[in-house]
């Protein structure tokens, strides 16, 4: 989470970035990520990684699959 106060300045997608390249490192193959439906920026965050996403939407919760390989 990222405070009010500094968001929209990239940190949250430094941060998923960087959580993407450690993952790799260990050999993790897929991050799961719950996200409200009303939460569109953090959508945009998991959209500029680039990486095959799969979700659907349940009770206003996207239930995403990040594939990492």
């Amino acid at each position: 989470m990222v405070d009010e106060d500094y968001q929209s300045h990239g940190i949250a997608t430094a941060i998923y970035l960087k959580l993407v390249q450690l993952a790799r490192e260990r050999g993790i193959k897929t991050f799961l990520a719950d996200v409200l439906f009303a939460n569109a920026p953090m959508m945009k965050v998991f959209q500029k990684g680039n990486l095959p996403i799969r979700a659907y939407l349940e009770a206003g919760t996207y239930h995403l699959s990040i594939d990492l390989k």
